[in-house]
């Protein structure tokens, strides 16, 4: 809606579109509080949760990467 009121931040809006599919476990509950007349709620949710969500997923990503890496034999030269 900001590209109705502003054309030139027209691209935040596509932008949001993108970020609420990456973010899809905490979108439901931004877009359940968006559709509730909760706006600023739901922005606050999705840069708070998001952040935290976007954390775990890296927190994960770095822990299996270094159980790879434990896994694989070292050759002894």
């Amino acid at each position: 809606m900001l590209g109705y009121i502003v054309p030139s931040l027209q691209f935040t809006g596509i932008l949001m579109s993108l970020v609420t599919i990456a973010d899809i476990p905490v979108s439901f509950v931004t877009v359940g509080l968006a559709f509730s007349q909760h706006d600023v709620l739901a922005g606050i949710w999705v840069v708070v949760a998001g952040t935290l969500w976007w954390y775990l997923l890296c927190r994960t990503a770095a822990f299996l990467a270094a159980k790879i890496r434990s896994r694989v034999p070292r050759s002894t030269t």
